[in-house]
């Protein structure tokens, strides 16, 4: 029923800690209540010189640096931010505000392109309202016809910053 603890036995905070405790799951994760002879180790002890604010914190990750111990490996967080212009009236971040498909948008621009009807799905009613007054010269047809083809080589990338997403202030 008593069964040896995998920590090392408590130690002293005046002298230095030469090791880092073995890492215990079973501790970690509850499953040992601390009581006689068992006592949380903290990594540097308190009053240790590596325990000043900004000093190092050498705590090896690659591999296990000791005999029958391991740490788990370091997870990666990376944050790039981009955005330059924090200041005037473009200053925000891209945030998507419709879920427009390109293949749709294409289509609609083949068949209905010269009545301006791709224009109204792609949310811009304004053009699509001078195609539907200018439908009769058959210029949209035309210039639809070119959409058609920049629509089809755009990436989904692009077509998304486009058509999918605004500023947000």
């Amino acid at each position: 029923m008593n069964q040896p603890s995998l920590l090392p036995p408590p130690r002293s905070h005046a002298a230095p800690l030469a090791t880092p405790p073995m890492f215990d799951p079973a501790w970690a994760s509850g499953a040992v209540q601390p009581g006689v002879g068992h006592q949380p180790q903290l990594y540097p002890p308190p009053g240790h010189p590596q325990a000043v604010a900004g000093g190092p914190m050498p705590m090896p990750m690659q591999g296990a640096p000791y005999p029958g111990q391991a740490y788990p490996q370091p997870i990666n967080i990376v944050v790039q931010n981009t955005n330059t212009m924090t200041q005037g009236p473009t200053a925000g971040a891209l945030v998507r505000v419709a879920d427009r498909n390109k293949w749709v948008a294409a289509l609609l621009a083949f068949f209905l392109g010269g009545l301006g009807v791709h224009k109204f799905y792609l949310g811009q009613t304004g053009m699509g309202i001078a195609y539907l007054l200018f439908c009769w010269t058959f210029i949209p047809v035309v210039i639809s016809m070119i959409e058609t083809v920049m629509l089809v080589l755009s990436s989904e990338r692009e077509f998304d910053v486009r058509f999918n997403s605004q500023l947000a202030r």
